[in-house]
């Protein structure tokens, strides 16, 4: 796989912020949160909608939807985080992935200073999962990943410190990694430094 091709890949890329959610979490209470932000233009791009899908027992549990992407607050795989999944960056977008995590953490930082957040959702930042959205252009192999690796590395490890990455090797799931920090920073401390 080519590094061109990998680059245009990431164009698609998803990125989740791992949470620390309290028993008492009721993912509904952020509904309202994301029509606010909607009503309120809290995030860049056209935001269209919201959806609930609480339902699920480990998968989105609420949906912001734009026409660039959408943001989740997600439980998949029992790991909540707030997942920011790319459609299609602004056109002329340099950096698709660094935009891509840039917008999870600008979501992560607005939904921190929300009341519903407090005491039941805390998001320390230092486990981070990246994801390309392309099972044929990026399939789950070793390539993929000895691609993706140093990429990965260039943009989180002057944010984070040193980085362990892991990934899945089922090969039929996506592509991507888990990053892990030794100590967490706040969203917004890490948007200061993006």
């Amino acid at each position: 796989m080519s590094a061109a091709a990998l680059a245009l890949d990431l164009a698609r890329a998803e990125v989740k912020v791992h949470a620390e959610a309290s028993p008492a979490t009721t993912w509904r209470a952020f509904i309202p949160v994301f029509h606010r932000w909607i009503q309120e233009s809290r995030l860049a791009g056209v935001l269209v909608d919201v959806a609930e899908y609480t339902h699920i027992a480990h998968g989105p549990q609420v949906l912001l939807v734009a026409h660039e992407g959408q943001w989740a607050l997600d439980t998949t795989g029992g790991k909540p985080g707030l997942l920011y999944s790319q459609r299609r960056p602004p056109a002329g977008t340099a950096d698709p992935l660094k935009r891509a995590l840039k917008e999870c953490l600008t979501a992560v930082a607005l939904l921190e200073g929300e009341p519903e957040a407090k005491g039941v959702l805390a998001f320390p930042a230092s486990r981070i999962e990246i994801c390309v959205n392309d099972r044929m252009a990026a399939p789950n192999e070793p390539a993929t990943y000895a691609a993706l690796e140093p990429v990965v590395k260039a943009l989180l490890e002057p944010l984070l410190g040193a980085v362990t990455l892991s990934r899945e090797l089922d090969p039929r799931l996506r592509a991507g990694v888990t990053a892990v920090a030794a100590a967490g920073k706040t969203a917004a401390t890490l948007l200061a430094s993006l």
